[in-house]
């Protein structure tokens, strides 16, 4: 087995839907978007896809921040868990690969063979550290056995939480997002404008910030003086290994979701 540390950047993305603390396996996997896009589907996370990819493993931390008239600022946060295997290289439909745990719980298969965990009640993975996944294999599937450690724990990012992410986004002004310094454990990050019917995003390198220009953002509509649009921000880093000739890339990543109001 040949295990590499890596940080691709020629990566698709696949959406994945996990709001607040709802995850629909019917709607873990999506259309394909490229890396810097403005397109018709609201984007809250995201599964990551390569072109020479036999299996994908995703660990998330979901976060959403929501300011609360009186109360103030209130969190949400979500881990969760999902996995794919390809019938060949990047390409569906996905096949079964065996059972897989991440951080020792078991994810479900759905109809498709896509793998998630939905976490309910006190029943919920536990990120502590490096990440840990179990992968039984399925031989018939030419899919191998694979127990796998993350270098490094779920990324992180301050910005929401410490105030510096801003809550009003002016379409009219460049929007710069400060990541140097307020992001650890990550070699890129994902960012995303939105206002529920388009978004705006980008990956950028950890140690650099985002901007969005007023180009970009023209794109968005107003929320009407609403604090319902949103700004993530989502912090990834990839790793993968060979086994048997199988590449299998897994996926440590956060994704911190602040409610704005979009000018």
């Amino acid at each position: 087995m040949i295990t590499f540390r890596s940080n691709p950047f020629k990566f698709f993305i696949l959406t994945l839907v996990v709001l607040f603390h709802a995850c629909k396996k019917e709607d873990v996997l999506s259309d394909l978007i490229d890396e810097d896009v403005v397109s018709n589907s609201v984007v809250p996370s995201y599964v990551f896809k390569s072109a020479d990819a036999n299996a994908v493993f995703l660990a998330l931390n979901a976060v959403t921040y929501k300011d609360v008239a009186v109360i103030g600022m209130q969190k949400i946060d979500v881990n969760t868990a999902v996995a794919v295997f390809y019938t060949s290289a990047g390409s569906k439909p996905f096949v079964d690969g065996g059972t897989v745990s991440c951080e020792g719980k078991a994810l479900t298969k759905d109809t498709s063979n896509a793998y998630y965990y939905n976490p309910s009640g006190t029943d919920v993975i536990t990120f502590s550290g490096t990440t840990e996944w179990a992968i039984s294999g399925n031989a018939a599937n030419g899919m191998p056995l694979v127990n796998f450690s993350s270098a490094a724990p779920i990324p992180t990012y301050n910005g929401v939480f410490n105030g510096s992410l801003t809550s009003t986004v002016n379409r009219a002004s460049d929007l710069n997002i400060a990541l140097n310094g307020a992001v650890t454990g990550a070699d890129s990050v994902m960012v995303s404008v939105s206002n529920g019917s388009s978004v705006v995003q980008k990956i950028v390198a950890a140690s650099t910030n985002c901007t969005f220009t007023a180009a970009q953002l023209s794109a968005l509509t107003s929320s009407n003086g609403n604090a319902t649009g949103i700004i993530q921000v989502a912090p990834f880093k990839i790793d993968f290994t060979i086994n048997s000739g199988k590449k299998y890339y897994f996926v440590n990543q956060a994704s911190y979701t602040k409610l704005v109001t979009i000018d």
